[in-house]
């Protein structure tokens, strides 16, 4: 699988000291896979180093091609409503 990384979710990472190794984790083994109405992308969950990272993704999921666009991506937390995506 090919992930391609928007400016956006780079940023996102950078501040949230999230690695792409972690995002690559839960592409490979999402707990869950939910749409997104409001951002009109997938929202993966999955468990990394005991939390939760939620990775949002251009829909579909599964992917139709080789290449998964990662839009966002944010631990899962107290404050869920303040998340930039």
């Amino acid at each position: 699988m090919r992930i391609e990384f928007r400016q956006h979710a780079r940023d996102r990472l950078r501040q949230r000291g999230i690695t792409e190794k972690q995002v690559r984790e839960v592409l490979e083994a999402p707990l869950s896979a939910t749409f997104d109405p409001n951002q009109v992308s997938m929202r993966l969950e999955g468990l990394v180093r005991n939390r939760i990272l939620r990775v949002w993704v251009r829909a579909p999921w599964p992917p139709v091609s080789d290449t998964v666009t990662v839009k966002s991506a944010a631990w899962k937390g107290r404050h869920d409503s303040d998340i930039d995506r």
